[in-house]
């Protein structure tokens, strides 16, 4: 900077003037008016010197009294304001009282915070030497002023949402003289004791700036532990702050609820409800939105839109053909929360009961298989359904539809019979329906159960045969007799029990297993024809055996001998066989009946029977 600008700005701006030194003694400032001192013989000026720090220019000089005689003058600071060499205008003048030939040193003090940098002439001036332009003991000053780092463009109300980063930008102008780094920070006065801890500072940072500098700089910080409301604010330097009052915001915040959902539907008719959606946050938000039933259908999830407080009404209308008949869950969703409201779902719901069919039918031209079922409307509403027949016709024990339907009405409690004949004039598809001899799994069903069981095809008895009884007679069978069929596991458990193979659990897999390595079965039997240990048990001796456990080996041991003997009846093989009667041990082991034992002998039989319940 010029010195002429520099000067004017000094008197623009005034000088601030601390006192001057006497002595040792600061005197205070006097009037322009003061009295001057004998222009007879000047004082004398000498030592001027000049110091400039901590934002304070010193300007020193030693005047001396050159006479005997005690007087009274002025000594001023006075400084070229336009640069023309001339000390014109007058910075301070000093009335000061001497002594007699006393020498007293003179300072004088100036502020130069808003001194611009550059170079200043000032002269020290005695005794009326002002008016004459003498000029005395002239000193150049260079002022260069301190990093000093300045705030500008500090935003004074900003909001930001909470969880979201607040970013908070500003200028800051480093107004000194050369470069240096300081500290910039933001702080929030989270606890509102109106002060600016250095615990509640969020963003601190190191800024660089050079010489007359300006930079924009931006603080961030994240909103997590901000508390909602609003709060004072500071961004500060080392020699600067500035305030303002940040608001921190509600983000979009969703709820959801059912405003009428009906208490019952139908099935197969829409559900339709109303929903009310709202944000009760201080900005407005996009969310998503769904609403559906919690194990099955749900419409398409759409985006919402809702401004700061908003409420709005959706209505929506689901579809029930999927849903169970009872009661159901509804869910309306959004973000993350929801609302759920139970419905009953109405429906017919047809059960089978009381399956039943002929206990014999033949193979052949005679073929005929009566199968009925009850069927009962346990449901909510009136209905019309197919009822259908299922038929293993491929020997993996599943029922398989060969198309014999019918189609009911019942209203809600009503029952009816329905029933199905197979014969040989049937087809299933386009093949004609035949039966080979063995064990067919059948069912009865609806589209809400069904039930099954098993039935067995014999070969024709009139077809068995024949001896001829005369000599010379052909006593060979007669080759187009019927083999016998090996029933599957699971035919034999729908035949006793209309449940497949693998759901039973227990005592009773034991013995369905011997029925089936007992195969082939005896002249006379089929699968529908021969009982187990247990079955024999109740039916033929009455005996009231356990329903979860059958222990044939509890049973009196003479009743065992007569069970295991009807037992044995019902098979051509021994395979498999998991108990030894005491007639087939006395066989196996002395080749003669048990009554022809003596006692030694039957009692080691019978040591030998019960070893096998051990």
């Amino acid at each position: 900077m010029s010195t002429q600008s520099g000067l004017a700005g000094l008197g623009l701006l005034g000088i601030i003037v601390i006192g001057v030194l006497v002595g040792g003694v600061f005197f205070g400032t006097q009037s322009d008016d003061a009295a001057t001192a004998d222009a007879a013989q000047s004082f004398e000026i000498g030592n001027v010197s000049t110091s400039h720090e901590d934002g304070l220019l010193r300007v020193s000089a030693e005047v001396t009294n050159p006479t005997p005689d005690a007087r009274t003058g002025t000594v001023s600071l006075r400084f070229d304001a336009d640069g023309d060499g001339t000390f014109e205008t007058t910075s301070e003048r000093r009335e000061v009282t001497f002594n007699g030939a006393e020498r007293l040193l003179v300072t004088f003090e100036q502020g130069t915070e808003r001194m611009s940098s550059g170079q200043y002439r000032y002269a020290v001036f005695a005794d009326g030497n002002e008016e004459t332009g003498e000029q005395h003991h002239a000193v150049t000053v260079d002022i260069q002023q301190p990093p000093r780092f300045q705030l500008s463009a500090v935003p004074t109300d900003p909001d930001v949402v909470s969880g979201d980063t607040l970013t908070v930008s500003f200028d800051v102008t480093n107004l000194g003289d050369e470069a240096r780094s300081r500290l910039v920070s933001l702080v929030v006065d989270t606890d509102g004791d109106g002060s600016f801890d250095t615990s509640e500072a969020l963003n601190v940072t190191v800024l660089e700036l050079g010489a007359n500098q300006t930079k924009t700089v931006s603080l961030s910080a994240s909103t997590e532990t901000l508390p909602l409301g609003t709060h004072a604010y500071r961004v500060q330097t080392e020699t600067d702050a500035r305030d303002g009052q940040l608001t921190v915001l509600q983000p979009a915040t969703f709820g959801v609820e059912f405003a009428s959902v009906p208490d019952n539907v139908t099935r197969g008719e829409p559900l339709n409800a109303t929903v009310m959606l709202t944000n009760t946050g201080e900005v407005a938000g996009t969310t998503t939105f769904a609403v559906g039933f919690e194990d099955g259908h749900q419409n398409p999830t759409e985006n919402v839109t809702l401004a700061a407080g908003e409420q709005l009404v959706r209505n929506v209308s689901l579809a029930t053909a999927n849903e169970s008949r009872g009661n159901t869950t509804v869910v309306a969703t959004v973000a993350d929360v929801n609302d759920a409201a139970t419905v009953y779902v109405k429906d017919s719901q047809f059960e089978v009961s009381r399956l039943r069919h002929d206990k014999r039918s033949y193979n052949g031209d005679d073929l005929s298989v009566e199968i009925e079922a009850r069927i009962t409307n346990t449901g909510d509403v009136e209905d019309r359904q197919t009822v259908w027949l299922q038929l293993d016709l491929d020997g993996d024990d599943r029922p398989e539809r060969i198309g014999l339907n019918e189609s009911l009405k019942l209203g809600v409690g009503e029952q009816e019979w329905v029933s199905f004949e197979l014969a040989t004039e049937m087809k299933s598809g386009d093949t004609p329906l035949k039966l080979p001899v063995g064990t067919y799994v059948y069912g009865i069903f609806t589209d809400y159960e069904g039930e099954t069981d098993a039935f067995a095809v014999e070969g024709d008895p009139d077809r068995s045969s024949s001896s001829g009884g005369s000599d010379g007679g052909d006593d060979t069978a007669d080759d187009d007799t019927e083999p016998s069929r090996i029933a599957t596991l699971s035919e034999i458990t729908q035949s006793k029990y209309g449940i497949y193979y693998e759901d039973l659990s227990g005592e009773t897999i034991a013995q369905v297993d011997e029925l089936y390595s007992r195969q082939p079965f005896a002249p006379g039997y089929t699968v529908t024809d021969v009982l187990t240990r247990e079955e024999i048990a109740r039916q033929t001796y009455g005996v009231e055996t356990p329903t979860r456990h059958f222990d044939f080996g509890s049973l009196d041991v003479e009743l065992q001998q007569q069970i295991e003997a009807d037992f044995d009846a019902q098979f051509t093989s021994d395979d498999g066989d998991r108990y030894e009667s005491w007639e087939e041990l006395a066989q196996s082991m002395y080749g003669t009946d048990f009554d022809s034992l003596n006692a030694d002998q039957k009692q080691a039989v019978k040591e030998r029977y019960d070893e096998q319940f051990e």
